[in-house]
């Protein structure tokens, strides 16, 4: 169940963060979508076209959001047992700067990089990282709650078998 929390998590936070970048990529006429960076990515490194190319980006985009709600629960039980904003802010500052080297790196030594105005993107990528850590923190919190309508009903729901009634939260 921890595991199932911390993957709902990771994507609300993902789908937080892909949409502030969807929002600044229109208002300031850029291409700052992860999703579709990344694709372009996988497009350079395949030499034919392939239908798959074009959602690989998405799956990319979502397996990295998961993995770091991962890393940020795992950190969470090993040194605080809390959410707080300050570890959300200082968890989004160093997801934040391994994303923009993390690009970096990609745009540097990838054969046909996608383009975007690289400084605008590795500011915008940071301000990213530091909604994905509190929508995270916040996720992460809400979903943990005991009487979440989120969790008594989308989650429960979902597995009959083990309903609020048949085996009571504590």
């Amino acid at each position: 169940m921890q595991m199932k929390k911390t993957i709902e998590a990771g994507i609300v936070a993902t789908s937080v963060m892909t949409a502030f970048s969807y929002a600044l990529s229109a208002m300031e006429k850029e291409n700052y979508k992860e999703p579709q960076l990344l694709s372009g990515f996988v497009k350079g490194w395949l030499s034919k076209e392939n239908g798959i190319i074009n959602y690989s980006g998405w799956l990319v985009h979502y397996t990295l959001g998961c993995t770091w709600a991962g890393v940020y629960t795992l950190l969470n039980k090993q040194f605080s047992h809390k959410v707080s904003s300050k570890h959300a802010f200082l968890f989004g500052c160093i997801s934040g700067a391994i994303g923009v080297l993390t690009w970096k790196a990609l745009f540097e030594h990838h054969p046909h990089p996608p383009k975007t105005a690289h400084r605008k993107f590795y500011r915008q990528l940071f301000a990213a990282h530091l909604l994905f850590a509190f929508s995270l923190a916040k996720a992460y919190t809400f979903l943990h709650k005991e009487n979440s309508p989120v969790r008594n009903s989308f989650i429960d729901s979902s597995m009959p078998s083990l309903t609020c009634q048949a085996f009571p939260h504590r």
